[in-house]
């Protein structure tokens, strides 16, 4: 009775290592081989370069090969390990042990975790003395290195996500090709959903900048993104870490959840149920679907009079019509030909009826958030006694020697963030009016305004009157 009761079994634990040992060990050798030649490959090109050779500062971008560990790594070993999951005979062979399925699930993540963390410090390792010992070609001192430790981390606790992601996707799938496409639709899509409408506003306009306000919606703030977009920065941000380590519990958590539930008879099957069919559809088709959300804005910049030939509009509109028309086609082609693969024949398609009118009302609320954030942003004002500091980032009047000695700078002088925010203030008021700034409009500058846990992140335009309160309030700081 107490061995039902632990959560965590040791020879089950020591079997999934077993299991995966060949692959791991095979992937840890490839890395190994990678960190190796890598360093070496650049040290060569430097020797070439003779007296004129500088030494390289060794950055995160020196060990972006260690991607391959949650990209590749980690999904096989899942792959590998639950592989039982789609064959019947396994799942009742499983079913048979003493221990519960949670303690299964739990003791064979565990296995899968020591594997990715074994094989991130054994490659951080290589790299780091390979790194060291050419120190005539390369830079890397402490600050490098506790540096290159933390994005380590970033890169297993990444790992631990994606493991997670396809657990919970095959405790809910009964073969390795709709594993793969749920793991897909769980990691990807809810987060393509958020910044998609988001990239889509930015485009746009030339008064946001490139980062939302609120700090959830920043795609930085998921360390999956943050490997493509932020390598450097946001990789290895303390507020990334947390926020992907929160979606790993709850993802295992669901893992834990669904592998309990788990009937037998799911093994060779696209789904548990329909629910988990449907998500899948509705997750790898809405991808495709993001175009849809430029041609709504560029048609509503478009009869706006943004653009004024008509022929030109009517080219463009026509563009868009087609494209959207030819996206929406291939979705349903998609989403038609899963639930075949599903349904296993035409006896059940009716099924198929029901998610056309939630795909459809995804969309809808995709195309309602980006107009809605684009509202918000475009009016979101902050009165200056709750700002706590302004830095502005880049200026056209750079070569003011006033301005210049203020510029990427962390300002809290109360004079300064009043004629910063009144010249918000202004923006705002003036947003739909170009010819206020064509006429008046002599400078631009990118700024961020920060209160509290929020910052704005904004294009500014400036009059002569606004360059020239803002020049006074420099003045006097």
């Amino acid at each position: 009775m107490k061995n039902r009761l632990k959560l965590f079994n040791f020879g089950l634990y020591k079997e999934g290592l077993r299991l995966t040992k060949d692959i791991t060990l095979t992937f840890m050798f490839i890395l190994t081989m990678i960190s190796v030649l890598l360093p070496l490959g650049i040290a060569a090109v430097l020797m070439e370069q003779g007296e004129n050779m500088e030494r390289i500062t060794v950055g995160n971008l020196n060990f972006i090969y260690m991607y391959l560990i949650f990209l590749i790594v980690a999904p096989i070993l899942v792959i590998m390990l639950f592989h039982f999951l789609s064959k019947r005979r396994s799942c009742d062979v499983f079913d048979s042990f003493p221990q519960r399925r949670e303690t299964i699930f739990f003791s064979f993540m565990c296995s899968i975790a020591t594997w990715l963390l074994l094989i991130t410090l054994e490659t951080f390792t290589v790299s780091s003395t390979m790194y060291a010992m050419l120190g005539k070609y390369f830079i890397y001192d402490y600050d490098g290195f506790f540096m290159a430790l933390r994005y380590c981390l970033s890169i297993f606790i990444c790992s631990l996500l994606v493991a997670a992601g396809f657990a919970f996707a095959y405790a809910c799938n009964g073969t390795v090709i709709t594993t793969i496409a749920t793991a897909f639709a769980v990691l990807i899509v809810p987060r393509l959903i958020i910044n998609a409408p988001l990239i889509c506003v930015w485009i746009f306009s030339d008064f946001l900048a490139v980062r939302p306000t609120i700090p959830l919606f920043d795609h930085n703030t998921n360390l999956l993104y943050a490997s493509i977009f932020s390598p450097n920065e946001y990789f290895i941000s303390a507020g990334s870490i947390i926020y992907t380590l929160i979606l790993f519990v709850v993802l295992f958590v669901l893992g834990i959840v669904s592998f309990k539930k788990r009937k037998s008879d799911t093994a060779g099957r696209c789904g548990a149920n329909r629910l988990v069919i449907a998500f899948t559809q509705i997750g790898l088709t809405i991808a495709l679907t993001i175009p849809m959300l430029f041609y709504c804005r560029f048609f509503l910049f478009a009869i706006s009079g943004e653009i004024w030939f008509l022929s030109v509009v009517g080219i463009f509109l026509f563009f868009c019509l087609i494209s959207f028309l030819q996206n929406e086609a291939f979705a349903f082609g998609i989403m038609i030909g899963y639930e075949a693969i599903a349904s296993r024949g035409l006896k059940k398609f009716i099924n198929f009826v029901w998610i056309i009118p939630v795909f459809i009302a995804v969309q809808v609320f995709m195309i309602t958030f980006t107009f809605g954030v684009e509202a918000f942003e475009n009016n979101l004002q902050i009165p200056s006694k709750y700002v706590t500091s302004v830095t502005i980032t880049d200026a056209s009047y750079h070569r003011e020697p006033i301005f210049a000695e203020h510029q990427d700078k962390e300002l809290t002088d109360p004079e300064v963030i009043e004629a910063i925010t009144k010249i918000l203030e202004d923006n705002i008021e003036h947003l739909d009016n170009e010819d206020y700034y064509n006429e008046l409009g002599l400078y631009d500058m990118s700024v961020e305004i920060k209160a509290g846990p929020i910052t704005l992140y904004r294009n500014l335009q400036l009059t002569g009157f606004n360059y020239q309160d803002l020049e006074n309030a420099f003045n006097k700081y």
